[in-house]
């Protein structure tokens, strides 16, 4: 369900969902084997995108999380993030390109761009880098 400030439900979606992200009016369902693009606003599916068929889910954020191969992990202004075995993805919902960001750990996607982690060289073994959105 997507629901409003107040907490009433604006629309249903019926989906057998693993995860979803919403970002502006893109609703990013991941479903078994594939990615799913609705518009909130009028809950039509505008896009189906491919993926691995592997055990699947949200990025989880718990102390135990269970072992998934497949993470959807953030979506905004018509990108998704996503990590397939320990590789970070992003995904352009226009057109479906999907490139790998060498090196990230683990990403995040606002509005002003992309945060992901890599490791970095002794005394700093963890980095944060930063790409604006512009540049994507």
């Amino acid at each position: 369900e997507l629901l409003s400030l107040d907490g009433s439900v604006l629309r249903t979606f019926v989906v057998p969902s693993l995860g979803a992200a919403l970002a502006g009016d893109d609703l990013v369902v991941l479903v078994q084997g594939e990615l799913r693009e609705y518009s909130a606003s009028t809950g039509e599916l505008l896009q189906v995108w491919p993926l691995p068929d592997v055990p699947s889910a949200n990025r989880c954020r718990l102390s135990y999380c269970p072992p998934v191969r497949l993470t959807l992990d953030d979506a905004a202004r018509g990108l998704v993030v996503y990590t397939f075995d320990g590789v970070v993805h992003l995904l352009r919902l226009a057109d479906g390109s999907d490139r790998t960001i060498p090196g990230a750990t683990v990403a995040e996607l606002t509005d002003a761009g992309l945060f992901y982690a890599y490791r970095g060289d002794e005394p700093w073994p963890g980095r944060i880098r930063f790409v604006p959105m512009a540049e994507l």
